[in-house]
Formats: C-alpha cells, sequence, structure tokens
C-alpha cells in the first residue's frame, strides 16, 4: 500500500506532466504557420528597401533627462510598460529590416540571467503582427496583453517549443 506522501508525489507529477503537454499544444498552436524566427543570431540582415547594402553602423545613444521625462509620462499616461514599448520597438525595427509583417521573436521572461545560466533559459516567444495602418497605442496595449498572457505558458523553454 502506498504512502500518502508517494501518492501525493504521484499525483504532483501527473499534474506537472499535465501542465507541460497543455502548455506544449498551447505553443504548437500560437506558432502555428511560423517556420522560424524573424531573425536568429548571426544572420545576415538586409534592409527591404536596400537589399544590397550588407554593413551597417551601430550607434550608442542614451535620452536626455528631458526626453526621458517624456517617455516616463508618455507610458504612466497611457498605462504602459517600459518592457512593451521596447518590445513594440524591436517589432517595427524586425519589419523594417525582414519586410515580414508576421514578426517573432525571443523574449525574456522571470529570472534574470547569470553569469552561469544559458542565456536562452528564460525567453519565450513574441509574436506580434505589424501594419503600417495599425494605430498604435492600441497595438502597444495587444502587445502588453499578450505578453502578459504569455507568461501563464513560460514553464516550457524556448528550446522545449
Amino acid at each position: 500500500m502506498k504512502t500518502s506522501a508517494e501518492i501525493g508525489v504521484e499525483h504532483t507529477e501527473s499534474i506537472t506532466k499535465d501542465a507541460f503537454a497543455s502548455q506544449e499544444n498551447f505553443w504548437k498552436l500560437f506558432l502555428e504557420g511560423v517556420s522560424a524566427s524573424t531573425f536568429s543570431v548571426g544572420d545576415s540582415v538586409r534592409s527591404k528597401d536596400n537589399p544590397s547594402v550588407t554593413e551597417y553602423q551601430t550607434d550608442i545613444g542614451s535620452l536626455t533627462e528631458s526626453l526621458t521625462s517624456v517617455f516616463n509620462d508618455f507610458i504612466r499616461e497611457h498605462n504602459l510598460e517600459i518592457s512593451t514599448v521596447l518590445q513594440g520597438v524591436w517589432a517595427l525595427l524586425l519589419n523594417r529590416y525582414s519586410g515580414d509583417e508576421d514578426i517573432v521573436f525571443g523574449f525574456q521572461f522571470g529570472s534574470k540571467v547569470t553569469e552561469n545560466s544559458d542565456n536562452n533559459s528564460h525567453l519565450i516567444p513574441l509574436r506580434i503582427k505589424t501594419s503600417s495602418e495599425t494605430l498604435l497605442l492600441p497595438w502597444l496595449h495587444q502587445i502588453q496583453e499578450q505578453s502578459k498572457a504569455l507568461q501563464t505558458y513560460s514553464q516550457v523553454s524556448l528550446g522545449q517549443i
């Protein structure tokens, strides 16, 4: 006869397996029709407007204190998170270089990456549709809602998806 602890462990393992299968099914449906991420590390990036250009200049800048204040006021006024705006900007940049309107990239959720951890271990896919007809604020709110909803399914790693 099994002890209550053994029954509890079996029950927990069963729930974990069911939850994992449920998460895998969710990601299959979420990513249906996607053959690959928009860009992978090491891909050659070419502008859809000028495909012959293969080298790009790197530029690092920062916002002034007043622009930072305007940005913070904007996200606060519209109930947005900084990460949402950055995800939207990244989707637009990937759209610009790929020409794709259906953009997929990994975004970090949860624990911070440490020196000894795999940089991809906390990434989950984010799929963003871009269109020149889309209004900015509803689009950003949609990204934010999607990001929050995806967190429910973040126990499956990017490699398992």
